[in-house]
């Protein structure tokens, strides 16, 4: 009878540890998936008073893009040329994430100007960032450039 109930309860805790990784891998993929949605939703939105500001006086787009900063899941925003030098930033953009750095990951080709839309889900390991200077930061918060220039 012990042994029985022995095998129940390791049998039970195998069970519920396997569950628990679906359940943590589900969520954290629902998690992503909301928060890429969120942001291109915020994108689709301000895309045509950014592309307007782009043009137009330096002192617009830099207000444009204080707006977008100032919801409280975004901790800074930086707007790149085409060969990718910043041209505008947000104070509280991190340079972990320089135009150099996402750039270099949503180019089509190394030599073309073309960009695709692209995101990720940081970690420090993936961008070999020091994360302890921002201890604020979760690990697994998405980045992600988007383009509409062709």
């Amino acid at each position: 009878m012990a042994q029985f109930v022995l095998a129940l309860l390791v049998g039970l805790a195998l069970l519920t540890w396997a569950a628990s990784g679906v359940v943590q891998t589900t969520a954290r993929e629902w998690f992503e998936r909301d928060v890429s949605s969120r942001a291109q939703l915020v994108l689709v939105g301000a895309s045509q008073s950014l592309a307007n500001a782009w043009y137009g006086d330096p002192k617009d787009l830099q207000k444009q893009l204080t707006d977008l900063a100032r919801d409280e899941r975004v901790l800074g925003v930086l707007i790149c040329n085409a060969d990718l030098t910043p041209r505008a930033s947000t104070p509280g953009f991190l340079p972990e994430f320089g135009c150099p750095v996402v750039g270099s990951r949503a180019r089509v080709e190394a030599t073309s100007n073309k960009l695709q839309e692209w995101s990720a889900v940081a970690t420090p390991t993936y961008w070999a960032c020091p994360c302890e200077r921002h201890a604020d930061i979760e690990p697994g918060t998405t980045v992600g450039i988007r383009s509409d220039a062709a």
